[in-house]
């Protein structure tokens, strides 16, 4: 994959609290050659909606032309039938104007992006920015979950939360304007550290907050079976998936294990996982999640299973979900 994909993802990660999801690159798009060449194409999920990422293979952006650029992009959209994100490593600030000036959504990775379809807009020379999206980020959302899971607390400060997940003074004091900016919170003054209240607890929280979270899941893979012990015996790994959700409702057990592991400490465990998958029986699944699951239990929540399957299309997984809902203890 192009390093400007990964560059891409952090940049999202550290702005937003949000990943790119089920990347893939376009092997023979229906385009002219010389586009071919001039770009790599790749389909990546923001949220839930989909786009293609255009990297430009450009090494200089001296011959950059925003008018002839921004033509050849809505060729890309038009042909591939989805919306654009042009990503090029660096842009002056009169190409940048440009681009926004004729709605080519665009990511100069740590320096500015620019997602009108999501109503994505950051500059770096913006030092107190709120970025407006259709969904939390995921750092927002590990926080009402762990509010609403742990019930031991009305307000979240600072310090709370940089010992609980690994995010920045700077990411957490975003999230907490994002929460104030959506109603569900207010920020409260108090010396050097700032504390977040929010606005309704329990089941009036989540109805309010609902509208707005995504699935906690980045992807889910097959892993050999000879590694389950080892993945089982990793430090918060947690029974996951449609395993979790029979564990917690009358659904069957599935034939296939499902566990789950914060995606960050994926990255170690992967080095240790050298077989590949060759029996499709033989293996168990594996959610990488966006965020650290914060569970008192050898299993995945309530709230955040939930979240993962609203949108599965099986009718038993939906009534299992609603009678679950329904005798959650807020």
């Amino acid at each position: 994959m192009d390093d400007l994909i990964y560059k891409t993802d952090d940049f999202l990660n550290l702005v937003l609290g949000v990943r790119l999801t089920k990347v893939r690159a376009i092997d023979s798009p229906p385009i002219a050659n010389f586009l071919i060449q001039r770009y790599k194409l790749y389909y990546a999920q923001i949220y839930t909606q989909t786009f293609i990422l255009v990297v430009d293979n450009r090494s200089s952006q001296e011959q950059f032309n925003s008018v002839q650029t921004s033509v050849q992009l809505r060729s890309i959209e038009t042909a591939l039938k989805c919306p654009i994100i042009y990503i090029v490593p660096q842009l002056q600030y009169s190409h940048r104007f440009q681009l926004i000036k004729r709605r080519i959504p665009f990511v100069v990775p740590k320096m500015q992006l620019y997602i009108p379809q999501l109503g994505m807009c950051f500059s770096n020379t913006v030092q107190q920015n709120i970025v407006q999206t259709s969904k939390l980020s995921v750092l927002a959302q590990a926080l009402i979950l762990q509010f609403l899971s742990e019930k031991k607390y009305d307000t979240i400060n600072t310090t709370l939360v940089r010992k609980d997940y690994s995010y920045t003074l700077t990411s957490i004091g975003r999230a907490f304007r994002e929460l104030e900016h959506f109603g569900l919170g207010a920020i409260v003054p108090a010396g050097k550290h700032k504390l977040l209240k929010f606005k309704y607890t329990g089941l009036d929280l989540w109805e309010k907050a609902l509208p707005y979270l995504q699935t906690p899941v980045r992807k889910t893979i097959q892993v050999p079976s000879v590694y389950y012990d080892m993945v089982n015996a990793w430090p918060n790994v947690y029974i996951g998936g449609e395993t979790a959700l029979a564990q917690l409702t009358d659904l069957a057990l599935p034939d296939i294990v499902t566990l789950s592991i914060y995606e960050k400490d994926f990255k170690e465990l992967k080095s240790r996982i050298i077989e590949p998958v060759i029996d499709e029986e033989d293996c168990f699944l594996l959610d990488l999640r966006l965020y650290q699951e914060r569970s008192n239990t050898n299993h995945v929540g309530a709230l955040s299973l939930y979240l993962q399957f609203r949108d599965n299309p099986d009718e038993r997984i939906q009534l299992e979900l609603r009678k679950m809902m329904e005798n959650y203890k807020w």
